[in-house]
């Protein structure tokens, strides 16, 4: 209803249901404000195993985002900047 929500790393992914522990990549409640969607923030730190692990356990819409990615969520739907790699529907 025009208003801004801005998150970045580790705060972006505590937006989403679920959230990924960062220390150890297992699943865990978020906040909430977008549903089913979990975001791994920064995944270039991620082992290739860690992250492997983390997608097999997704039952939901999964992000990938590496430092410069980004999901924006508009009226109009999802825009991608850079390379996401998305596995399933987002939200």
């Amino acid at each position: 209803d025009g208003g801004l929500v801005v998150a970045v790393g580790g705060s972006a992914d505590a937006l989403c249901d679920p959230m990924i522990d960062p220390r150890g990549g297992a699943f865990t409640l978020g906040l909430g404000l977008v549903a089913d969607l979990a975001v791994v923030t920064e995944a270039e730190t991620w082992s290739q195993e860690r992250l492997h692990r983390t997608r097999k356990l997704a039952n939901t819409a999964f992000a990938v985002l590496r430092t410069g990615d980004a999901l924006v969520r508009t009226t109009a739907g999802w825009e991608h900047v850079g390379k996401p790699e998305v596995t399933g529907n987002l939200p």
